[in-house]
C-alpha cells in the first residue's frame, strides 16, 4: 500500500475519543457497584452502559474489513491491527454487558466488584481497552509518525 493511502486510511479510523467511550463505560460499571441504587439509578446506569457500547460499534461499523484486509499487506498489518482486534471484541463485550444488565436488573439493582458478572463484564472492557492501546494511543501515535515520513 502505498503512503498516502495508509495516511488517508489511518486517519480514517483514528477515533478520537474512543478512549473517553470506554472510560465513560467503565465510570457506569463503577456506578453499578453497590446495593443502595434505586430502580431509577440502576437503569441510568445500564443505559450509561448501552449508550458508550453503541457509540463504540457505531466508530467500528464505519469500517470495511474486507476492503481493509485486502488493501493492507503483510508489512502494513501491525500498523491496523488495533481496528481488528478491537472488533473482534466488541461482540463479546456487547454479550457481556446483556449479561450484566439482566443479572442487575433481576438483583434488584445490586453488584459487586467481587462478583463473578461484574468482573467478567470488567475483563471485556479491558479487553478492548487494551486492544485500543489504552484510548487509540498507539494507533495515533503510528499515524502521527506516518504523517511526518509522508509531508
Amino acid at each position: 500500500m502505498d503512503l498516502q493511502r495508509k495516511l488517508e486510511l489511518m486517519r480514517r479510523y483514528d477515533f478520537q475519543g474512543f478512549g473517553n467511550r470506554i472510560g465513560a463505560f467503565q465510570a457506569y460499571l463503577s456506578f453499578c457497584a453497590g446495593t443502595n441504587n434505586s430502580r431509577q439509578e440502576g437503569e441510568k446506569y445500564i443505559e450509561g452502559l448501552y449508550r458508550n457500547l453503541k457509540q463504540m460499534q457505531q466508530n467500528y461499523n464505519t469500517i470495511d474489513f474486507k476492503q481493509l484486509q485486502s488493501e493492507i499487506t503483510k508489512s502494513d498489518r501491525e500498523d491496523f491491527e488495533t481496528l481488528f482486534c478491537v472488533n473482534k471484541d466488541l461482540p463479546i463485550l456487547e454479550k457481556v454487558v446483556n449479561e450484566f444488565a439482566a443479572f442487575y436488573r433481576s438483583n434488584n439493582y445490586s453488584v459487586s466488584e467481587d462478583m463473578e458478572i461484574y468482573s467478567k463484564l470488567n475483563r471485556a472492557i479491558n479487553s478492548i481497552k487494551k486492544a485500543d492501546g489504552y484510548g487509540g494511543v498507539l494507533f495515533r501515535d503510528r499515524r502521527l509518525r506516518l504523517e511526518k515520513l509522508v509531508s
